[in-house]
């Protein structure tokens, strides 16, 4: 698991996921925190910082949950060291059919989205059927099986103020649901299915664009496995067939996006990113993160997966950008300034010159 929120949403998302966890300050980053205590609930910390440094809650943080290192970083002060490491008192992920515990949460919309994901990964949402009059304008731009980072970036986009109204997010065996007090209190605006949409990514990315009025092409093609071969086998100028490459920088994973006739150079990218490492992801790193796509065959639309994404600069100059659709045997074909408008990537040059390339 990995977050880059505020620090404010970061302990909400740890005290979600693992609320018997434990967090120890390091003395030598929070030296002036002195109120801290040395060893506190997250939910203590939050109350702590709320009391006597609210405006620490509100600085870039970054929550690592993995094997290797369980800790929070407060990315202006150090990206290296640590302010808290975290012990989870042997919890465990939960699984998605394990809801015994339940989760209730009372904070504002984007907080109990953030802690959604964060307990429930794999979760995807629904516009409630009855849901609130004042509410409605989202059944025209809601994708079916929404995943919570998705609805945030929906609600940045077309109702921000929502994003901070008060909610109340309930997961348990008998309720799976967002109530927003302020529009109801008896129905619910969102219901939650915790198990895998199982949507395919061509259809999910088709009513997506439907929904956004965007024109597109789908077509069938013999079975290619990069997307080199697949502009070989269409006849298709190379330059033309997006390809996608997840990496991992400084810990966050992101999608990368150029012509299938470039090599990335990651020294570039470490550059134009301000980025302290830069790596290649293994396929069993993201290969969770695209369920409905088989591997390799995921679209350049990140934002769908909650990934940033980033473009070559060479290929935002084509007029027409063609990719996969999460098989090996079907592409789409799409307007670049239709994707750029529904994706808003950002545009880097990070793709080897000519004379780098090794023939």
């Amino acid at each position: 698991m990995q977050l880059n929120e505020i620090l404010k949403n970061c302990l909400l998302a740890l005290a979600s996921r693992y609320p018997e966890s434990v967090v120890n300050s390091n003395e030598d980053m929070l030296d002036h925190y002195t109120f801290l205590a040395q060893t506190s609930l997250p939910l203590q910390v939050l109350a702590l910082l709320q009391a006597y440094a609210p405006q620490t809650l509100e600085t870039p943080a970054r929550l690592i949950l993995n094997e290797r290192e369980q800790a929070i970083y407060l990315l202006d002060q150090s990206q290296h060291m640590p302010v808290f490491r975290i012990r989870c008192g042997g919890s465990t992920l939960p699984q998605l059919a394990e809801l015994q515990s339940g989760l209730t949460l009372d904070e504002k919309l984007k907080n109990c989205l953030l802690a959604l994901v964060s307990r429930y990964p794999e979760s995807v949402m629904d516009l409630a059927e009855d849901v609130p009059t004042s509410l409605s304008f989202l059944r025209y731009v809601w994708p079916p099986a929404c995943p919570p980072l998705w609805l945030i970036k929906l609600l940045q986009s077309h109702a921000p103020a929502l994003l901070d109204a008060p909610a109340c997010l309930v997961v348990t065996t008998g309720q799976r649901a967002i109530y927003l007090p302020d529009h109801s209190q008896h129905t619910p605006a969102f219901r939650i299915h915790t198990s895998k949409s199982t949507m395919r990514c061509k259809e999910r990315l088709a009513v997506y664009l439907n929904a956004h009025l965007v024109p597109f092409q789908l077509q069938q093609h013999p079975r290619t496995f990069s997307a080199q071969r697949l502009a070989e086998s269409e006849h298709i100028p190379s330059k033309m067939v997006a390809k996608q490459v997840i990496v991992f920088a400084d810990q966050q994973m992101i999608m990368l996006v150029l012509a299938a006739c470039d090599q990335i150079n990651l020294e570039r990218v470490r550059a134009a990113l301000g980025a302290h490492e830069v790596r290649l992801a293994r396929e069993a790193e993201f290969a969770a993160t695209f369920p409905d796509c088989d591997v390799g065959t995921m679209p350049p639309f990140g934002n769908l997966y909650g990934l940033p994404v980033y473009v070559e600069q060479s290929l935002a100059a084509q007029q027409t950008i063609i990719f996969p659709v999460g098989s090996y045997t079907e592409m789409m074909r799409l307007s670049y300034a239709d994707f750029e408008l529904l994706v808003q990537p950002t545009v880097l040059a990070f793709i080897q010159a000519p004379a780098e390339v090794i023939r």
